[in-house]
């Protein structure tokens, strides 16, 4: 499936960087993961599209890509700003 070669599985306590549609990143944590890593919830000290704190992220096979409950498009990094791992 197209994408998945990218997709990292994120684990409980993973620090990550969070790239919003303004441009900005953000530097999260994940406190909440599934055992697939295809659902998440970050937290973070700022507001990112309406979320507060933290914020649900489902992972979009169709899409390659993490998004929120409206479909939001989020890009997740480790925090050297490194590539996502398979």
């Amino acid at each position: 499936m197209a994408g998945e070669a990218s997709f990292r599985v994120w684990k409980l306590g993973d620090p990550c960087l969070i790239r919003c549609g303004d441009g900005r990143t953000v530097e999260a944590t994940v406190q909440l993961a599934s055992p697939s890593g295809h659902s998440l919830a970050l937290g973070f000290e700022a507001i990112i599209g309406g979320w507060v704190a933290m914020m649900p992220l489902l992972w979009s096979a169709e899409r390659a890509r993490f998004e929120d409950f409206r479909g939001d498009a989020y890009e997740l990094t480790g925090p050297s700003s490194q590539e996502p791992r398979p």
